[in-house]
């Protein structure tokens, strides 16, 4: 499955990979299942959004018990158009999030859903 807020990149999944990806998820209209994904990627998205620990327990409801959430949210001091300052604020509560939620496999990198 793939999943994203309507963008360019949902737009280029349903153009040119829709056959690659069993369900597309456009996540303004719909939810994604719960207790339904081994594994989750969520590389150098969270930095993007407003609301990352929102994003994160929506993830987290989503992952089967054992599940793997692979997840990499820079840490930043610099912002542009595209990183949010509100992003970075929530970081730590991000991480306290999934570090309270899942078994630590690599920090800040791979988990496993308790």
């Amino acid at each position: 499955d793939a999943a994203d807020i309507p963008s360019s990149t949902l737009n280029f999944i349903s153009k040119y990979m829709s056959k690659f990806a069993r369900r597309i998820v456009n996540l303004e209209t719909e939810q994604l299942p719960k207790d339904h994904y081994a594994a989750i990627v969520a590389i150098d998205c969270l930095e993007h959004t407003t609301e990352p620990v929102a994003i994160t327990k929506s993830l987290l409801l989503s992952l089967h018990k054992d599940g793997i959430l692979i997840v990499k949210f820079p840490k930043e001091s610099s912002f542009n158009y595209t990183h949010i300052r509100q992003a970075q604020e929530q970081r730590d509560a991000t991480f306290n999030l999934i570090n309270n939620s899942c078994t630590i496999i690599v920090p800040e990198f791979i988990y496993r859903k308790n």
